[in-house]
């Protein structure tokens, strides 16, 4: 919107009042000498009317004045649009010399230094997330690139038909790589993290509906009995009287029995 204008006009009137401002000080001074005189009648009254009249009416020129420099500041901030925040423009909804509505759009703008993605995250998942759960994203147009950010809202209400609840997630974008509108994928934590003992899948025997391990022993085996936890790719998560470190026997163990006697052989990856 052009402003220029205004500006001009602006600057004419505080000039003005400048300028009268310095003539209302000097009538103040010739009233003041004028006065003096007239009370030892040595000037007319014509002369102290003219002082008194000078002075009041360059008074109320001041007030005038300022009046019309209010007004022409209170048009310029109204044809000023002052982003709320730094950022950079991506649309334009108006031409220079458009009138606007109150409330109107003027132009689409956004800042990149934190950018916030928006998850569809199926309903099985929701229980698992909270607010500032840390989150890993990757984009398709930056190969390579990794960001680290935090869930910062999670929607209470679901797509009626995709049964996903919207999740956002904001990453902090200091060198400015991220662009607006970019495709995301974002790997969350749908879990806490905890610690555990685990084993080789194939360390795991089942019979009889129990499951155990054989530990080998100075030559023999053990039989310990364990619960399975969770499985993890190739390891299974046990609980039982087992310790980290025990060596366990992944393969054979299925024709193993307490106290048979072993031979643990060299893995062939360690042959050379």
């Amino acid at each position: 919107m052009r402003t220029r204008t205004l500006q001009i006009r602006l600057d004419s009137a505080i000039a003005i009042y400048r300028e009268s401002g310095a003539r209302y000080e000097r009538a103040k001074r010739d009233l003041k000498r004028v006065r003096v005189l007239f009370k030892r009648e040595l000037v007319t009254q014509k002369d102290f009317d003219d002082a008194v009249a000078e002075e009041a009416a360059l008074k109320e020129r001041l007030s005038q004045l300022n009046a019309e420099i209010r007004q022409v500041r209170d048009s310029l901030n109204k044809s000023t649009v002052v982003a709320p925040f730094d950022g950079w423009i991506t649309q334009e909804f108006t031409e220079i010399g458009q009138w606007l509505e109150e409330g109107g759009p003027v132009v689409e703008v956004v800042d990149l230094s934190r950018v916030q993605v928006e998850i569809p995250l199926p309903e099985r998942y929701v229980s698992h997330i909270q607010i500032h759960d840390p989150v890993t994203a990757t984009f398709d147009g930056l190969p390579a690139f990794e960001a680290q950010g935090q869930v910062f809202s999670l929607v209470a209400q679901a797509d009626r038909t995709a049964r996903t609840f919207p999740v956002k997630v904001e990453i902090p974008n200091p060198a400015l790589a991220i662009k607006s509108g970019m495709v995301s994928r974002v790997t969350l934590r749908i879990d806490r993290p905890h610690q555990g003992l685990v084993v080789p899948k194939d360390a795991l025997v089942l019979r009889g509906g129990k499951a155990f391990v054989f530990r080998v022993n100075e030559g023999t085996v053990d039989q310990i009995p364990v619960t399975a936890i969770l499985h993890v790719e190739d390891l299974v998560e046990i609980e039982g009287p087992v310790q980290a470190g025990m060596d366990v026997v992944v393969e054979g163990n299925e024709r193993l029995f307490p106290g048979q006697p072993v031979r643990i052989l060299e893995s062939p990856d360690s042959i050379p």
